[in-house]
C-alpha cells in the first residue's frame, strides 16, 4: 500500500456505516480490529509477559478495540478512563476478565514493557483535556514501548497536527489506510469485507463534506444546468431541482427562450437564462462550480451549446443524455477537467464503441480520464482503478425523467466535495434510495419527481449516527 495513500476520519466513519448496512456491524469490525491487532502486538514482543502488557482505554470504539486486545492476551492489565458509551464499547467491557483499573486516580505505568494506546483513536480534535491529559502523560513517561491503536491518542487524523500533549508512539496498528501524520512503525490491518469496498452505501452519502455553520451562499455549491427543447421541457427543470435538493446553494437553468420561460412557470426555485448563445453560456458558466449538460437538450441549438461547453469553459462537467452524443468520437476534447458521464447502456455503447461490461468500461475511463456511472439494474461507478456497485433502485425507475434527477444529484455532490468518483457514488446511492421509498408509497405509479421529495430524507438519515439498521434505510416518508 502506498504511505501516501491515507483516509479522513469521516470516510472512515463512512465505511462502518457501509458496513453496517450490508450486515456487519460495529461489532464485528471492532472483534477483527482487536483481534488483529493483539496479533501484531505477540508477533512484534514474541517474548512479552500478558503480566506486563498494559492496555489503556478510552470511552469510545477506540477503547473498545484495547478491550478486544486485552481479552485476546490474557493476564494484561486495563486501565480505562471511564464508562464505556457505545453499544460495541460497552459489550467488549462486559466480556473482560482482566483486571481493570479506574482512571483517575493516573496509574504509574512505569512497571510495564508494554503500554498500549487506545484512549481515543481518530477521536479527537484541539487540546486534550484533564483527566486525560494527565493520563497521555503518565503514558509517555512510562519508559515502555508504546503501541498506539488507529492513531496516537491527542493526533488529529485528518491533518496530523496535535496539541501540547499527545502520544509518542514507537508502533502505531491502524485500520484499512494510514491517517495524516503517521510516523515510524505503522502496520495497517484489513477491517472491511471485500464487499462493503465496492459497493455504494450510506456511507459514501455521510463522508461528503458538510455545510458549516457560518457558512455563506454559494458555499454549498453551484450548478448551471444546460438543457430542454421543444419536445422536453421537464428534463432541465428536474435536473435543476433534484441538484437543489442534493443540497446545491443556487442552480441556474439555461435553456431555449419558451423552456426557460416554462420552467419560471413551474418554480420559483431555479434562475432561469432564456436561450443558449455563446455569451451567455460563457458568462453563466463563469458563476457556477459544476456545469451539468444534456438533460432534454436536443435540435440545432444542441450542437452549438455543446461546442461552446466543451470548448470555451473549464469548469467541471457532468454530461447526461444527448450531450454524450456530442463527445463520441472526440474524447479528447473533455480535456484535463474533471468529468462525470452518466449513460445507460445503450448510451454508453455509442459513446465507447462497444459493449457496456465492467472492463470495458474501465478501459474507456482510463484513456478519458472521465468518471463514468453506467446506469442499470445494478448501477457501475468507475473512475480509473476506482470501481463500486450501487444495489438501490427498482424497476419502477425505468420510467422517463429518474436520469435527469440522478444526474441533478451528481452535479451537486460534485460541486460541494469536488471528487467525481466520490460524487458519482453518493448520488447513485441517494437516487436509488429515494427511489425505493417512492416505491413503496407509489409502486408501477411512480413518476420522476416523486423521487425530489425523498432525497432530503435519504440524506438526513445517512448524516444520522448511528443512521443505518440492518436491513436497509428507515426513512420518515415525507409527502410528494
Amino acid at each position: 500500500m502506498d504511505p501516501g495513500d491515507t483516509i479522513t476520519a469521516r470516510k472512515m466513519r463512512g465505511l462502518e456505516l457501509t458496513s453496517a448496512w450490508l450486515g456487519e456491524g460495529g461489532e464485528v469490525l471492532m472483534e477483527r480490529a482487536g483481534i488483529g491487532a493483539a496479533d501484531l502486538i505477540r508477533a512484534s514482543y514474541p517474548d512479552l509477559d500478558p503480566g506486563k502488557l498494559a492496555v489503556v482505554c478510552g470511552r469510545g470504539n477506540n477503547g473498545g478495540d484495547g478491550y478486544v486486545i486485552a481479552r485476546c492476551i490474557p493476564g494484561s492489565s486495563v486501565f480505562t478512563i471511564g464508562e464505556p458509551t457505545t453499544p460495541a464499547s460497552r459489550l467488549n467491557h462486559e466480556l473482560l476478565e482482566n483486571p481493570t483499573t479506574l482512571v483517575p486516580p493516573v496509574p504509574d505505568l512505569s512497571g510495564f514493557d508494554v503500554v498500549v494506546d487506545a484512549v481515543f483513536g481518530t477521536g479527537i480534535r484541539g487540546e486534550v483535556r484533564s483527566p486525560a491529559r494527565e493520563l497521555l502523560e503518565a503514558i509517555n513517561a512510562s519508559g515502555a514501548d508504546v503501541v498506539a491503536v488507529d492513531v496516537p491518542s491527542g493526533v488529529n487524523p485528518d491533518t496530523g497536527k496535535h496539541g501540547e500533549v499527545y502520544v509518542h508512539a514507537g508502533r502505531t496498528i491502524t485500520f484499512h489506510k494510514r491517517k495524516k501524520g503517521m510516523a515510524g512503525d505503522v502496520h495497517v490491518h484489513p477491517i472491511f469485507s471485500p464487499e462493503t469496498l465496492v459497493t455504494c452505501g450510506p456511507g459514501d452519502v455521510y463522508a461528503l463534506p458538510v455545510r458549516a455553520r457560518d457558512a455563506h451562499k454559494g458555499d454549498g455549491g453551484s450548478v448551471l444546468v444546460v438543457g430542454g427543447s421543444e419536445d422536453y421541457a421537464g428534463a432541465p427543470a428536474l435536473a435543476g431541482l433534484a441538484a437543489l435538493r442534493a443540497g446545491a446553494d443556487l442552480v441556474y437553468v439555461a435553456a431555449p427562450e419558451r423552456v426557460a420561460w416554462a420552467i419560471n412557470a413551474l418554480t420559483p426555485d431555479l434562475i432561469t437564462a432564456k436561450g443558449l448563445d455563446e455569451g451567455r453560456l460563457k458568462r453563466l458558466a463563469s458563476r457556477v462550480d459544476v456545469i451539468l449538460a444534456g438533460p432534454g437538450l436536443t435540435g440545432e441549438e444542441a450542437a452549438d451549446a455543446m461546442d461552446i461547453i466543451l470548448t470555451s469553459t473549464d469548469q467541471t462537467l457532468v454530461l447526461d443524455a444527448s450531450a454524450l452524443d456530442h463527445v463520441a468520437g472526440r474524447e479528447g476534447v473533455l480535456g484535463e477537467r474533471d468529468v462525470v458521464l452518466t449513460p445507460h447502456r445503450g448510451e454508453f455503447k455509442r459513446l465507447a464503441g462497444t459493449r457496456a461490461d465492467e472492463r470495458s468500461v474501465a478501459s474507456f475511463s482510463e484513456h478519458t480520464g472521465a468518471c463514468v456511472l453506467l446506469k442499470g439494474p445494478e448501477d457501475l461507478i468507475v473512475h480509473g482503478e476506482q470501481v463500486k456497485h450501487n444495489r438501490t433502485g427498482n424497476p419502477g425507475m425505468t420510467v422517463g425523467g429518474t436520469g435527469d434527477v440522478l444526474a441533478g444529484v451528481t452535479a451537486a455532490y460534485l460541486a460541494l466535495c469536488g471528487n467525481p468518483f466520490d460524487a458519482a457514488c453518493a448520488a447513485a446511492f441517494t437516487v436509488g434510495s429515494a427511489g425505493d421509498s417512492a416505491y413503496e408509497q407509489r409502486g408501477d405509479g411512480l413518476v420522476a419527481s416523486d423521487l425530489l421529495a425523498m432525497i432530503p430524507y435519504v440524506i438526513q438519515e445517512c448524516r444520522q449516527v448511528p443512521p443505518i439498521r440492518i436491513g436497509g434505510l428507515q426513512l420518515d416518508r415525507g409527502s410528494a
